[in-house]
């Protein structure tokens, strides 16, 4: 038996499908649990990943705007309530991202190679700064700038 990853699993599960339900939330969880435990603070050519955002944007280019909105939110609770950053803040800017993505998403070419990693690094960079701006906006000193990549 092949293994499947969870992406082609999302891709082929019918929209709307509970099996679409279910490996979202997979990928959503399994990325938050990633994130927390230390594998987002190692150095990647001055940058550090953010597998949060790479698993909303994967749901935003095969699902859309409204499920990759919901899984921003859930993400970005998670996150903020785990202590990596000021409440709601990272589910303001998930939100924002994971709409927008998916938005772009519903107009992408199924075969185009390169424009959904470009997306991807727009995305890392946009969450970056919008948890930013929200910290700024609300009077909260943020922490040290991470630009995301």
């Amino acid at each position: 038996m092949t293994a499947v990853l969870p992406l082609a699993a999302l891709r082929r599960a019918a929209p709307g499908s509970l099996v679409g339900l279910v490996l979202g939330c997979l990928l959503v969880t399994a990325a938050v649990l990633l994130q927390v435990s230390g594998i987002g603070e190692i150095d990647v050519l001055g940058g550090r990943p953010d597998l949060v955002v790479l698993a909303i944007v994967a749901i935003g280019l095969e699902r859309g705007p409204v499920p990759a909105a919901v899984a921003g939110f859930a993400a970005g609770l998670a996150l903020d309530l785990l202590g990596l950053g000021l409440v709601g803040s990272t589910s303001i800017a998930l939100v924002v991202v994971g709409y927008l993505v998916g938005i772009y998403g519903e107009r992408l070419s199924r075969r185009a190679r390169v424009r959904p990693l470009l997306v991807a690094a727009a995305a890392a960079l946009c969450a970056s700064l919008l948890v930013l701006l929200v910290a700024a906006l609300v009077g909260e000193a943020p922490r040290a700038p991470r630009l995301l990549l």
